[in-house]
């Protein structure tokens, strides 16, 4: 009973976030360049399981991920892309959807007044679940390109925030996060590349 009689000795614990987020895909190809970012959102559910005391949390969930990026494909002649011909120098925007289980470890600092700080350094893992496209040229206009992604993708991700007692159980959080995806997004097999998805997400939540 004593070690649920206090917030401090709670074994878990539960935020709700709502992450808007810049992304971007990068390709290690001198023909294939990132153009721009893409304005994406991220929310769901995560848990902080505590190692022994508060001060040290392992950090999992679940969330629905809205990302993507623009790549131009300088190729220097026609190339396959879902099924259809494409033009050298094409551009392509990358809408991606995907299921997200953090898992990271979290420090967190001792109260000073009604707050504290956290860092978290960990891994992401995505599952893709829905991809579309659209292309320059006008030949891709919000269609599905599930065939050019890959399902399953992996990254490193690190932030740091603030956490604000509401009282009883209940804070405020909000952070930044930054994703660093490191295995292949793309599965094009026209277009010899290895392209990985990144993010800098800004972290939003209410504990409970």
């Amino acid at each position: 009973m004593m070690a649920f009689s206090s917030y401090a000795q709670r074994p878990f614990r539960l935020t709700f976030v709502a992450n808007p987020q810049f992304s971007w895909l990068t390709s290690d190809s001198k023909s294939v360049k990132n153009d721009q970012a893409h304005l994406g959102f991220d929310y769901g559910v995560e848990a902080d399981i505590f190692l022994g005391n508060e001060s040290y949390a392992l950090t999992t969930g679940l969330t629905m991920n809205q990302t993507g990026g623009n790549l131009i494909y300088q190729t220097g002649q026609n190339f396959t892309f879902a099924g259809e011909s494409l033009p050298s120098g094409t551009q392509i925007e990358y809408r991606l959807k995907y299921l997200e289980v953090p898992l990271a470890i979290k420090l967190r600092s001792k109260d000073f007044g009604r707050m504290n700080i956290y860092a978290q350094f960990g891994l992401t893992n995505w599952l893709n679940i829905k991809s579309s496209g659209t292309s320059s040229d006008g030949t891709l206009d919000n269609a599905s390109i599930n065939d050019e992604i890959k399902m399953f993708n992996m990254g490193l991700n690190i932030g740091f925030g603030l956490e604000h007692d509401l009282g009883g159980n209940n804070a405020l959080t909000a952070g930044v996060i930054y994703n660093n995806g490191f295995t292949d997004v793309t599965s094009n097999p026209s277009v010899n590349d290895n392209t990985n998805l990144k993010s800098l997400r800004f972290r939003l939540g209410f504990i409970f």
